[in-house]
């Protein structure tokens, strides 16, 4: 059977917005795969992860609920950079595309204004644009570590909360561990193939009379 996915960051879970809530017949290893996940280690042994986005905001303090500038943007490590997205993928998604299934990540590095950065403009929420200045961008192979400097506030997944020195560093890779994602579509379409909605009894609810379904 497929169990329920409760999601935490809505983006890593769910399938083309569909509904996760499925039960079948279907082999789990068939309609759901690990996700992407980032992992970072602190140079004081301290560890954590992020789902979709590892930032490091420049100027910026922790616990902050506002919207992120992308002129405070020095850092991004991204699992799925998605030109058409909001938020921090796009950074990564309008100079190196990488989806979920991607066996790669995307690390991007940028300046303040005047730094030397190229101009990018992102959809930092939907309506809203602003600009990133971008040094670099480059796919990041599974597995690879790379190594984040200070100063500023690292963000996971858009949660600020550890404040990293200016001679302070982390280090960051992007491995294929994460929950499992359901591929709705896919496991539709594997169930039918096995006749799993075929000769099933009326469906009953609240409408029809109190549920006996199951």
């Amino acid at each position: 059977a497929i169990e329920a996915i409760t999601a935490r960051t809505s983006q890593a879970y769910h399938d083309d917005m569909a509904d996760p809530d499925l039960c079948g017949i279907v082999p789990v290893d068939e309609a759901a795969h690990p996700c992407k996940r980032i992992e970072v280690e602190f140079s004081d042994g301290a560890s954590d992860l992020a789902l979709i986005d590892l930032a490091v905001l420049e100027g910026d303090h922790p616990g902050s609920l506002l919207a992120f500038d992308p002129e405070q943007l020095r850092h991004l490590v991204l699992t799925r950079g998605e030109p058409a997205a909001v938020g921090t993928s796009p950074i990564g998604g309008l100079l190196e595309p990488v989806t979920r299934d991607d066996d790669c990540g995307v690390q991007v590095t940028c300046t303040a204004p005047g730094g030397g950065g190229q101009p990018l403009l992102v959809a930092i929420s939907p309506g809203l644009y602003r600009t990133a200045y971008v040094r670099e961008a480059r796919r990041l192979p599974l597995g690879e570590w790379t190594q984040l400097q200070g100063p500023g506030v690292v963000a996971f997944d858009g949660d600020r909360q550890r404040q990293l020195g200016r001679r302070e560093s982390l280090r960051a890779r992007v491995v294929r561990d994460g929950p499992r994602v359901i591929r709705v579509a896919a496991t539709l379409a594997a169930a039918a193939q096995r006749a799993a909605f075929s000769r099933r009894p009326p469906w009953h609810d609240n409408v029809s009379g109190g549920f006996d379904c199951c």
